[in-house]
């Protein structure tokens, strides 16, 4: 499905088109978790970057993380960027929950993250690329009362 067997880091586009999954290098996957429409979602956690392995493409998506300059980024640069803005260290895990929202464990910054609310892109059976959705910051009041109501 994913990997080329050599870890690493290449992206997941050459002359702009999307490579397959068994071309792209993936460098300590970790936690993945299935998708309602069966999208494969895992933490690539030594890229620092959240993807997606979407079956009816066969292709990977890169869903959360800095990559600047084809390099992942790791490290921490606060709440509120837009979830390809956001820099995560070494994520280990991601939920994707019934109303398709991420749940990250940011292992290397001692956090649970949150992407949404917005759907997520269209290879996933959302509305919106990965670039419009932000990471929560915890001290949103709406998304807590809305966590909180979901939770009766």
């Amino acid at each position: 499905m994913v990997g080329t067997g050599t870890s690493g880091y290449n992206g997941n586009t050459k002359s702009g088109l999307l490579l397959p999954g068994t071309q792209v290098q993936i460098n300590h996957p970790q936690g993945l978790s299935v998708a309602l429409n069966g999208n494969v979602v895992f933490a690539d956690s030594t890229n620092h970057l959240i993807r997606a392995y979407v079956p009816p493409t066969g292709h990977v998506i890169d869903l959360a993380g800095l990559v600047s300059n084809g390099v992942p980024e790791g490290g921490f640069n606060g709440d509120g960027q837009w979830a390809d803005q956001t820099k995560l260290q070494n994520p280990a895990a991601v939920t994707v929950t019934r109303g398709a929202l991420l749940v990250i464990a940011d292992t290397g910054n001692s956090r649970v993250r949150q992407i949404g609310p917005s759907p997520l892109p269209a290879q996933l059976g959302g509305i919106r690329s990965a670039s419009q959705r932000p990471v929560n910051n915890p001290q949103n009041p709406r998304r807590a009362l809305a966590a909180k109501k979901r939770d009766n």
